[in-house]
């Protein structure tokens, strides 16, 4: 990484870029934003310092925005969402959402047209709430609560639903639910293997992966991935070393998700 480099004197960012966006920076929340630009392999600060510290929030790109949602500042517990232009480089608020949350993860559903959110922790205890936003009408709606309360959740589209996991208050979750956006239900999907919480997930080869988080007790390297097909959980590094993926899956795919485990539950 060749580190940082000046702002670019172009008019806009690249076309393809990595964006940091708040989160935590020597003991506080921060408003600061670095945008990785792969073709000159470095990062740009483009930090607004008028913005609000944010951290425990979630983000979501959708219809050329990013989406900041809910968070906190080590004061408020947020329940308003801001909307960053990637030409202007400028924020704008959008509707708040109902409840405050942070420890919250967001994810895009149904051709990019809403951001769905759920769980969280509004300052006083984990919620089992879940709401949308439609930017079109620029209005969050509450859907049918979850089986289970949960914060530090990853959140991700799926086989046409939103799956869950996370932390209740009290334990970690090895449960897992899907939301059905049409019929507005919740159903209970094979539990993991592992309780995790503050974990990455991702959809890769059509599988679901959850990637190292929190247990309970520590972090964790742990790796798994879900298929819609079976309603199972597998665990990806046995997999690969036994070479019985029964999906038939890249090596490739799964050690780049393993790599990005071992990173996950080294920065928790």
């Amino acid at each position: 990484m060749s580190g940082f480099c000046h702002p670019l004197a172009r008019p806009r960012l690249p076309h393809s870029i990595l964006l940091a966006i708040g989160g935590w920076s020597d003991g506080d929340p921060t408003n600061g934003i670095e945008a990785y630009d792969y073709r000159a392999n470095c990062w740009v600060n483009v930090t607004n310092n008028l913005e609000r510290p944010r951290a425990y929030h979630g983000v979501a790109f959708l219809n050329g925005y990013v989406y900041s949602v809910g968070g906190f500042d080590r004061v408020e517990h947020f329940n308003s969402v801001r909307r960053f232009d990637l030409t202007t480089r400028t924020w704008n608020e959008v509707a708040p959402m109902h409840s405050h949350r942070c420890y919250v993860s967001v994810t895009v559903l149904n051709g990019f047209i809403y951001i769905y959110i759920c769980g969280g922790f509004n300052g006083n205890e984990c919620l089992q709430t879940a709401e949308y936003y439609n930017p079109e009408t620029n209005q969050w709606t509450m859907i049918s609560p979850m089986n289970s309360r949960r914060s530090g959740i990853g959140v991700i589209a799926y086989a046409d639903h939103v799956f869950v996991g996370g932390f209740d208050g009290t334990n970690g979750l090895r449960t897992a639910e899907a939301y059905n956006p049409h019929s507005n239900t919740w159903n209970l999907v094979s539990s993991m293997l592992t309780p995790r919480s503050n974990f990455g997930i991702e959809v890769i080869d059509d599988c679901l992966f959850a990637v190292g988080g929190f247990n309970g007790f520590t972090t964790t390297f742990n790796v798994e991935y879900y298929d819609a097909l079976t309603n199972e959980w597998y665990e990806a590094l046995f997999q690969l070393l036994l070479g019985k993926h029964n999906k038939n899956k890249g090596k490739l795919s799964l050690s780049l998700v393993i790599s990005a485990a071992r990173l996950s539950g080294n920065s928790l």
